[in-house]
């Protein structure tokens, strides 16, 4: 998962968005996103250490997508809009799916495999499951 997190930062970093790895946070002090400073933080102190990837992908996409709030985007924060949420949760999908799935043969990709490797929240089953057919259908 290393040369994965790495890959994910180097492709930040292409983007220009600068990053702060710190693990110096409580364990449950979710990633941020500060769209002005298009910086993401990641903590890597983090209780669920195998949704770093997850994280690192959710807070790119709200700097991609420019998502605006009168807060700090947190990963998980009552203050975030539920619409850039979902969208910035589609897109981690999405990025992670060929990472994931890339030397896999169609009949052994399993979406609970994908949800358990990167332990993503079951709410986002059913979108996980939208995004691999999607790639199924364009890869296979």
């Amino acid at each position: 998962m290393d040369d994965l997190v790495t890959e994910l930062l180097n492709y930040a970093f292409d983007m220009g968005i600068s990053v702060v790895l710190t693990n110096k946070l409580q364990s449950d002090t979710p990633p941020l996103a500060d769209i002005d400073k298009n910086r993401i933080v990641i903590n890597l102190n983090w209780n669920r250490p195998r949704q770093i990837p997850l994280q690192i992908c959710h807070e790119i996409a709200h700097i991609k997508h420019h998502d605006q709030n009168v807060h700090v985007l947190a990963f998980s924060s009552i203050f975030s809009n539920p619409k850039d949420e979902l969208s910035a949760n589609t897109a981690a999908i999405k990025m992670l799916i060929p990472r994931f799935f890339d030397d896999v043969e169609p009949e052994d990709i399993n979406a609970q495999d994908f949800m358990d490797y990167f332990d993503i929240p079951s709410h986002l089953y059913k979108r996980v499951m939208e995004e691999i057919h999607k790639y199924v259908e364009k890869h296979y």
